[in-house]
């Protein structure tokens, strides 16, 4: 009895977390200079994601992210992250084959 009561309520908290973390990202139609968004803040602090569109078909573990800019979030591609917009972040997301597939502003 007590196994399924822990059973159920376990069920409900994945499902309450699955429901409250979805990810809303914007649709850019590829990888490319063309579709990044280069983000100027008043206090001079500055989304760089325009500068490392190189890193797009990197393979992430030949990348040293110690050496990328502050603040910086790295994720694989479809992962719940975050709702927070932090306009002066860079994200790289990396697609399953380990290569970084867009970086971004946010």
């Amino acid at each position: 009895m007590h196994r399924k009561v822990m059973l159920i309520v376990l069920s409900g908290v994945l499902l309450w977390s699955c429901a409250t973390a979805s990810v809303l990202e914007k649709n850019v139609a590829g990888p490319g200079p063309a579709n990044v968004e280069i983000v100027e803040l008043p206090d001079d602090r500055t989304c760089v994601a325009a500068r490392h569109q190189a890193l797009i078909g990197r393979p992430i573990d030949e990348i040293d992210t110690a050496a990328l800019p502050r603040p910086l979030r790295v994720y694989p591609a479809g992962s719940r992250v975050t709702m927070d917009h932090r306009p002066e972040r860079m994200n790289v997301v990396v697609g399953r084959n380990g290569r970084v597939v867009k970086v971004r502003c946010g």
